[in-house]
């Protein structure tokens, strides 16, 4: 082969060996005499040098040599190219890719060939199935797994690939050292020299394998414990995917609980409730049954963790007719009918549980009473007193925390029991609060302002029940409207400034 015109004539650049020695290429003077050398080369690329694994062969031509420089053997591996085609393209070398793998002693690698036959191995590999590398090398891969239908199909995957170009992944048992392991290998079509082999890797992973038997017992378990379940319960992922069903959920739902496993919970249901933030909430959802009527079901979720995991407990409860016409009784005899609020039997007794259930933990009570309420009622008629009221209500629930109880006492007095307060100051806000939301309320004309007096009680300070927790924050909140009205009054301190008067 001729050079190019561009480069005949030319100085040849220098040219750096490197290996035991260096030296240059070797002369030759006889006509058609050949050299070989194998090392790194460094070869000017650019104004850079480069050091490469290269193969030179210098040929005596009689006036001088010539020096032909083979570019080193790789491994190839088939890859799709652009246009669906499969094209050789360089691979890693089989040492550098393979010898940190096998290094953990969990790994085998080999280059073989279609037959099983192993071609290469790395000589670290043959301490892990415990042949010595001329007994390993040349030997049927195959042969290292149990006899049957063990071999045929290993032996059968890797002609395979090796044909179709195609990675695959086996699951099999491998002889090893230590006895039989159980192993993953993955096997990746490679081209050297223009052969077709298969690089083999395989992975013990028995220690998994008895994981996975230990997760696979637990969840049959689960799933057993699931079935026979009266409640209808579900669980769920976090991304709302059915991890299990009972039974009776099943028949609510109108679905066999095997093929509800799996399916997002929201298809099952024919609706999409939102996944609650909070570790526990309820919502009521209405949707068309499987007997194409319309059915009312009550969810309740409570959100777990399970390790690093997020997932959901969901009970299922369909609310009937029946049900319904209770619960509404139930809502009825502990609300007050004209500001929604807790009646004073339902808040009274809600206070009674905290003390009974939490003794030691200390609440307030604000008793608040509204100035200029007589006012409205004789001026404007008792249903803008009414309205009034409505409003207060409405605007006390709004100022409240999730824990706290509103309460209508009777009239224009209402009770709000402050759970989980500890600090004094906190309590002082809180009851300011409640004030700011009721002044304004109503009002038509100067003449007739609404204001409220607030007095603030601390359990167990001021009592350790009810009555005595109310009859002290009445007796603050009648000094607030002695004072003038539009104050907070404590028990425990001396009169706030007046709301007006705050910042």
């Amino acid at each position: 082969m001729q050079p190019p015109p561009a480069a005949r004539g030319h100085r040849l650049p220098p040219l750096r060996w490197h290996g035991r020695r260096r030296h240059r290429p070797p002369p030759t003077t006889a006509r058609g005499a050949r050299a070989h050398r194998t090392r790194g080369l460094d070869c000017p690329n650019g104004g850079a040098w480069r050091r490469r694994r290269t193969c030179a062969t210098a040929v005596g031509s009689g006036g001088g040599t010539a020096l032909r420089i083979d570019p080193p053997r790789r491994h190839l591996h088939p890859t799709m190219g652009p246009d669906g085609s499969r094209t050789p393209t360089a691979m890693p070398s089989f040492d550098d890719a393979d010898a940190a793998l096998v290094g953990l002693g969990r790994t085998f690698v080999a280059l073989v060939q279609p037959s099983t036959r192993i071609v290469r191995t790395l000589p670290s590999c043959t301490e892990i199935v415990g042949l010595p590398p001329a007994k390993l090398v040349g030997r049927p891969l195959a042969g290292l797994l149990p006899e049957g239908e063990p071999r045929r199909r290993f032996r059968a995957t890797i002609d395979r690939v090796a044909r179709s170009g195609e990675r695959a992944r086996l699951e099999h048992d491998l002889m090893w050292a230590g006895g039989r392991r159980r192993c993953l290998a993955h096997l990746t079509p490679v081209v050297v020299a223009g052969e077709r082999l298969v690089h083999v890797s395989c992975t013990d992973v028995s220690h998994l394998s008895v994981a996975r038997g230990i997760f696979e017992g637990q969840a049959a378990l689960l799933g057993t414990l699931f079935a026979h379940v009266d409640e209808a319960v579900a669980g769920l992922s976090a991304s709302g995917t059915v991890l299990a069903l009972s039974d009776r959920a099943a028949t609510i739902l109108g679905v066999p609980r095997e093929e509800a496993l799996g399916r997002p919970f929201d298809r099952l249901l024919g609706c999409a409730p939102t996944l609650p933030d909070e570790t526990a909430a309820t919502v009521e959802i209405e949707r068309r049954g499987p007997a194409g009527t319309t059915e009312r079901l009550r969810l309740r979720f409570r959100r777990l963790s399970v390790g690093d995991d997020r997932v959901f407990a969901v009970g299922i409860e369909p609310l009937l007719p029946e049900t319904e016409s209770y619960e509404r009784l139930v809502h009825l005899a502990r609300t007050d009918p004209l500001t929604g609020v807790r009646n004073r039997s339902d808040v009274i007794a809600e206070m009674s549980r905290w003390i009974a259930t939490t003794p030691d933990r200390p609440f307030y009570v604000a008793y608040v009473d509204l100035d200029g309420f007589k006012t409205v009622n004789d001026r404007f008629g008792h249903a803008a007193g009414d309205a009034v009221l409505q409003q207060v209500g409405h605007a006390l629930r709004a100022s409240v925390r999730k824990q706290d109880a509103v309460g209508r006492i009777g009239g224009d007095e209402f009770v709000v029991a402050l759970r989980d307060v500890s600090d004094p100051e906190v309590a002082v806000q809180l009851a300011r609060r409640l004030a700011h939301a009721v002044e304004g309320l109503g009002r038509k004309d100067e003449t007739a302002a609404i204001r409220a007096s607030v007095g603030v009680a601390r359990y167990p300070d001021d009592g350790r029940t009810v009555e005595a927790l109310l009859d002290r924050a009445d007796a603050a909140m009648y000094a607030a409207k002695r004072d003038g009205g539009g104050k907070v009054v404590v028990t425990w301190t001396e009169p706030v400034p007046p709301l007006r008067s705050l910042p």
